[in-house]
């Protein structure tokens, strides 16, 4: 079964993204041109921070989690994999760096896939190129 579903994969995926992965997140979003904007993509993906706001005070939270747990999953596995295959990704420099402290490191990397997650909608609906968002190898939009 796995065999068949990475051949249903495009071949040309940025490097360190792979086939199953690609899959994975296509079946699960269905149709990536039904996103209207960057919002949406990042409220699907349930790695938006919850808002906690009384008066003139306000506070970010933790991530919601009001969204789809096989794409969290994913684009946070997919996170860890950039980091070493393409550390010059702009939201996974922080990570490669080591800018961010230890304790930090889980939060930076929900950051990172918030970000990957509206850049492979970008690419997926053709609204920007590979080189644009600083990926290696060519991606074919589907």
């Amino acid at each position: 079964m796995r065999a068949e579903l990475e051949a249903a994969a495009p071949t040309a995926l940025p490097r360190g993204i792979g086939a199953l992965t690609w899959i994975v997140l296509a079946r699960e979003i269905l149709d990536w041109s039904r996103f209207k904007n960057r919002r949406q993509v990042a409220s699907y993906t349930g790695l938006c921070p919850g808002i906690s706001q009384s008066g003139s005070k306000s506070r970010d939270g933790c991530i919601n989690r009001c969204g789809n747990r096989a794409i969290r999953h994913a684009l946070l596995e997919l996170v860890w994999r950039l980091v070493r295959w393409q550390p010059q990704y702009p939201p996974v420099r922080a990570l490669v760096d080591g800018r961010c402290p230890r304790a930090q490191r889980r939060k930076q990397a929900v950051a990172a896939a918030r970000h990957l997650a509206i850049d492979l909608w970008r690419l997926a609906t053709g609204q920007c190129t590979p080189a644009q968002l600083k990926l290696d190898a060519a991606f074919a939009p589907i």
